[in-house]
């Protein structure tokens, strides 16, 4: 039964393991030995660093580990959000969902910087994951609205009738898919303005490059939802 329970989410897992330890693997490897930067960059000249780029970073606290808290708040968003959503709709949903953890984020970051690519200067290297954590920013922020929506339509229809019991969990739901949203928004209010947010300022900074995953992601994944909840799931809401 744990077995059962866990499998919708290997693709969510296994793309986290992947991206968080990967990257402090070879981001250490690479900062112990420079020369290896290149190789694992990505460019115009080297297409196999849409790969690799995703797992280097050319630095600890500046690089890196923003990087890694911005992957584990938009995963901790969008596990919860797949959970409360494949509660209301049905277990078969997380694993689509979950599908769409993995493939928003890869799609979004090899789709922008080979635009990029092709648009700058031969020669332009691009190092981190940073592209792939915005465009699950917008996925995840996507789950949690609507999640939000199912559960605020449940309440409008069912609470005068629903038990003092069932009252009080769908509460404690409520309360934990909109601690979603304060997590989400936490580091826009921390960065001070959506510019700052996207890394205005910074001139190590792909701030288009930001900008246009944090859409993709929620472009990419709304036929995702869209493929995952058709009109007549949708309806036992």
């Amino acid at each position: 039964m744990r077995i059962a329970l866990v499998k919708p989410f290997l693709p969510l897992i296994f793309l986290l393991t992947i991206l968080s330890l990967g990257s402090i693997a070879v981001s250490h490897f690479c900062l112990l030995n420079p020369e290896y930067f290149s190789l694992f960059a990505f460019s115009r000249e080297a297409p196999w660093g849409l790969a690799t780029s995703l797992l280097t970073h050319i630095s600890y606290d500046g690089h890196l580990l923003p990087n890694l808290q911005g992957l584990l708040t938009c995963t901790f968003a969008a596990f919860t959000s797949i959970v409360v959503l494949s509660v209301l709709t049905g277990w078969s949903s997380a694993w689509k969902l979950s599908w769409g953890y993995v493939t928003v984020p890869l799609l979004s970051h090899s789709i922008i910087l080979s635009a990029q690519a092709c648009l700058l200067e031969a020669g332009t290297k691009f190092f981190g994951m940073s592209l792939a954590v915005f465009s699950l920013y917008g996925y995840s922020l996507l789950l949690t609205l609507f999640a939000l929506g199912g559960l605020a339509a449940i309440t409008v229809k069912g609470w005068s009738f629903f038990p003092a019991r069932l009252r009080k969990s769908l509460a404690y739901v409520l309360a934990l898919v909109s601690l979603n949203l304060l997590l989400l928004g936490f580091p826009l209010l921390e960065a001070g303005s959506f510019s700052a947010f996207l890394g205005m300022g910074n001139p190590q900074a792909n701030v288009v490059g930001h900008l246009a995953a944090l859409l993709a992601g929620m472009v990419i994944g709304f036929p995702v939802l869209t493929v995952t909840f058709r009109k007549a799931v949708l309806q036992k809401i």
